[in-house]
């Protein structure tokens, strides 16, 4: 989940476990190269920067059932004195993830507060508010809190708000596909932007939606012709068409579950 700075001179992205680094929020300064880390935390994914490019949002695994657990009960057996009965259950993961907010001047962090699967935060053009997806729909906070719900609808993920304001695109989950949906920035007026030709083999998938910086345009990944690329179109859905019209020589994308954020647009 890389995102450009607004000035388009740094980038931040998350390390997870498994690689020669340690886990956290990295920066790397693309006009000399230097890298450093942000941030050490658990499993961060999704940093934002604030229209001032000071400030990181993101979100992090903290606390829950990280991985499968087994649940075990023992009872004495009323018709047989001396034997136990047993119970047992497998309870699957269920990690709660949080948001994080950090200084890219100072490196001082602090929480956000957001209900308990909070994650894909994003900003408000004027970095009041903090927008992000939870297992409800969308909620948005600030600051000092609290969370407010802005639209309850499970299948919605992945919020970005318009750098001008007054909307929001994201993602929406169907059984088989995902596409691209936007709406005002208080949950109403929701318009779907992408769908496939109903003669088409097979649901076209659309994700990972970004702004362009003027809010003319927004950037997504698009499986439609059989492999993932790089498509801008209108806020109203209108002129969709391929950003690499002769695609991407060695670069390839490969986007997993929803809510991923591959593309950033900066000036």
């Amino acid at each position: 989940d890389p995102a450009l700075s607004p000035d388009g001179s740094r980038i931040v992205y998350a390390r997870w476990p498994g690689g020669p680094d340690p886990e956290g929020l990295y920066l790397r300064d693309l006009t000399n190269n230097n890298e450093w880390k942000l941030w050490g935390t658990h499993l961060p994914r999704a940093p934002q920067w604030s229209p001032d490019g000071r400030y990181v949002v993101f979100s992090f695994q903290k606390g829950g059932r990280e991985g499968y657990e087994e649940l075990r009960l023992e009872f004495p057996n009323p018709k047989k004195p001396g034997e136990t009965i047993v119970f047992k259950q497998l309870l699957i993961p269920d990690p709660n993830w949080r948001l994080g907010h950090v200084d890219t001047w100072d490196g001082t962090y602090r929480d956000v507060p957001a209900v308990p699967y909070a994650s894909n935060p994003t900003w408000s053009p004027d970095g009041q508010r903090i927008m992000y997806d939870d297992d409800r729909g969308f909620e948005v906070t600030t600051l000092s809190g609290p969370s407010q719900a802005i639209n309850q609808e499970v299948r919605f993920r992945n919020p970005n708000w318009s750098p001008v304001g007054g909307q929001v695109v994201f993602e929406y989950k169907y059984q088989d596909h995902t596409d691209i949906y936007i709406m005002n920035e208080d949950g109403s007026g929701v318009a779907r932007l992408t769908a496939t030709d109903p003669l088409a083999p097979r649901a076209a998938n659309n994700v990972s939606p970004t702004w362009s910086p003027d809010g003319q345009w927004i950037a997504f990944l698009t499986d439609r012709n059989g492999q993932w690329e790089v498509y801008v179109m209108r806020p109203d859905g209108s002129q969709q068409q391929p950003l690499f019209p002769g695609g991407l020589p060695g670069v390839g994308f490969n986007p997993g579950s929803p809510g991923e954020r591959l593309l950033s647009w900066s000036r």
